[in-house]
């Protein structure tokens, strides 16, 4: 049956690119977000929150994903701009983290209401290239430091 054939008016395949266009802020956060970057990571996210989004929220059908990370990087990003510097040491400690547990209660919240479909297909296998990514990143340095100080890797 061709996209044009359906009677429902929807493209096969329509909203398929929606997970991944709601979790790439998090995938940017996750990636750039350093100790002394989180706040370029949190405002870089909003955006990339507000433009990858801004046809949803034109249309009122943003969903849950979305408005979880346009909500979480818009209070990150505000709490960067107004905390001074010595209140903000434990959220750039935190950062990462935090991201991390609201994405998680995020899942349990999805996984418990039975929307899990797109778990399978696009959150875990990108969660599961970022966590590579990063630890491509951190082992190389990991195995210097410890030859460096003449212990064994561990």
């Amino acid at each position: 049956m061709a996209a044009a054939d359906r009677t429902d008016g929807k493209a096969l395949g329509a909203g398929r690119s929606g997970i991944f266009l709601g979790f790439a802020p998090w995938i940017i956060f996750d990636v750039a977000a350093g100790p002394s970057t989180w706040k370029l990571a949190a405002f870089t996210a909003l955006i990339a929150s507000l433009v990858l989004n801004l046809a949803d929220m034109r249309r009122g059908s943003l969903k849950l994903l979305e408005v979880t990370g346009l909500v979480f990087f818009a209070v990150i990003s505000v709490l960067a701009l107004v905390l001074d510097r010595q209140d903000l040491m434990w959220l750039e400690t935190y950062a990462q983290t935090l991201a991390s547990a609201v994405i998680a209660v995020f899942g349990l919240i999805t996984a418990r209401t039975g929307h899990h479909g797109d778990w399978l297909n696009w959150v875990v296998p990108i969660a599961l290239l970022v966590l590579a990514v990063k630890f491509t990143n951190w082992y190389p340095e990991h195995v210097r430091a410890s030859i460096r100080d003449g212990g064994r890797v561990a």
